[in-house]
């Protein structure tokens, strides 16, 4: 599957309402060793800039997801993945700053200035290059782009 089939699949999921961390989840939901429901359900608290505090981007919270599920050994006796994690998801949240200036939803909509920095559904497109490109270069056409 293309990117752009992928940003048609989260368009589709934000046309049925969507948040936009379950947007990006789901978009990968084939390509994740998780039930596409399951992702949908554990996304669904992020929307809104988390709970709707306009906080943190539920586009980063979902890349923040997709690193965890793709990185981590899922030892909880031991483990030695939290690092590697922390780091891969440090450096997709710096790409996605770089990208659109932050990774605050009340910035990135302009809620306190009145002028939006970043339409949401561009910050989900881009949230699905970033992980197509970090992750699934290989298997989704179009991903370095």
């Amino acid at each position: 599957m293309d990117i752009q089939k992928r940003i048609d699949i989260a368009m589709g999921g934000r046309g049925k309402g969507y948040a936009c961390s379950q947007c990006v989840v789901c978009a990968f939901s084939d390509l994740l060793d998780t039930d596409e429901k399951d992702l949908f359900k554990m996304a669904e608290g992020f929307g809104g800039g988390v709970g709707g505090l306009m906080e943190v981007c539920g586009v980063v919270c979902a890349m923040a997801m997709i690193a965890g599920l793709m990185t981590s050994g899922g030892n909880i006796e031991n483990n030695t993945t939290k690092v590697q994690t922390i780091d891969l998801t440090r450096k997709l949240a710096m790409e996605f700053k770089d990208r659109n200036g932050t990774i605050i939803c009340r910035e990135l909509r302009g809620e306190d200035t009145g002028t939006p920095i970043r339409d949401c559904d561009l910050c989900i497109q881009d949230g699905i290059r970033i992980i197509a490109k970090h992750f699934f270069a290989d298997r989704v056409v179009g991903a370095d782009k």
